[in-house]
């Protein structure tokens, strides 16, 4: 999540304490707790299809669940098995 999100302007933190991430772009912000499906997004809880993980010391959210929280558009091309993610 954080070599993504920071390469598209978007500023990342990590709350080791609650394990719980913040994620912060256009006045817009994220929080995930890990293994926990519910996110807040601008102080309102939304649900994810999955939880966000920990997995070999990295963060994993669902993808589409952030990018469109922070206002991108996000396509999937099954034909070559891509995603573009644009703003």
């Amino acid at each position: 999540m954080r070599a993504l999100f920071e390469e598209m302007g978007a500023e990342v933190n990590w709350d080791e304490e609650t394990n719980t991430a913040t994620v912060t772009q256009n006045d817009q912000t994220i929080t995930f707790q890990m293994d926990n499906t519910a996110a807040t997004v601008n102080g309102e809880v939304k649900e994810m299809d999955v939880p966000a993980r920990m997995i070999n010391d990295r963060i994993m959210i669902p993808l589409r669940f952030l990018s469109e929280n922070l206002g991108y558009q996000v396509d999937w091309d099954d034909e070559n098995y891509l995603v573009s993610i644009t703003y």
